[in-house]
């Protein structure tokens, strides 16, 4: 399934010529989930997603006034249009910026549109999300078999399938709901944690996880 590779695999769009719409977004989403975190589970966020917003940023902008993959915009590089070719600049004095502003407005709306992705995200899969995090205070690193335990439970929001695969931005009170945090559906979360766990704890009895690293009990305890 597509957008499930997309979410849970990251493809490095420094080293590649070729790159698909949906990647794109998919790589817009996935680096927002760092900030997304933050909103959801500290009173305050941080910088530490700098490096993540700053690559996200590059990307859209990219995407905009380079690759020629906003609507908006159209099929067009921004960068030799300015230039104005054998004009010598005279169309950019024509344009009194309106280019620069309609390129700034595509890019805030992928960006904002990917976060809000990210953050329904989370939410969809809230229990996973504290299960794991607890694990990694106490082990250094969750991989291989034990992790795919994790993650086949991981869910797939309509929101994530719209945006990455359609293109479509999410709505106003989406955007809205993204900034302010969202209510978490607790009940849900437990059972999806409890679920994730009992995944996890038969990947330790199948030998994946250390035993001093057996993930059910820590996840019981972020959960509860």
């Amino acid at each position: 399934m597509m957008e499930v590779v997309l979410l849970l695999h990251h493809l490095s769009t420094e080293d590649r010529a070729l790159m698909f719409d949906s990647e794109i977004r998919g790589q817009l989403a996935m680096l927002m989930g760092g900030r997304a975190a933050e909103q959801l589970t500290c009173s305050s966020v941080s910088t530490g997603a700098v490096d993540d917003i700053r690559r996200a940023t590059d990307l859209a902008l990219r995407s905009v006034s380079e690759f020629g993959l906003s609507a908006a915009v159209g099929p067009l590089n921004v960068g030799v249009l300015a230039a104005g070719g054998a004009d010598d600049g005279a169309w950019l004095m024509r344009d009194n910026g309106n280019m620069a502003k309609l390129v700034e407005a595509e890019v805030k709306a992928l960006l904002g549109g990917a976060l809000a992705v990210a953050v329904e995200v989370i939410v969809a899969n809230k229990g996973i999300h504290d299960g794991l995090s607890a694990l990694l205070t106490k082990q250094e690193r969750v991989e291989g078999e034990a992790l795919n335990r994790w993650l086949e439970h991981v869910q797939i929001p309509d929101i994530l399938k719209e945006y990455v695969v359609q293109g479509a931005l999410p709505t106003p009170n989406e955007l809205q709901a993204a900034a302010a945090v969202p209510h978490l559906q607790m009940n849900f979360a437990v059972k999806q944690l409890k679920e994730a766990a009992e995944a996890a704890a038969a990947a330790f009895r199948l030998g994946a996880v250390e035993p001093a690293a057996s993930p059910a009990a820590v996840a019981f305890e972020a959960a509860l």
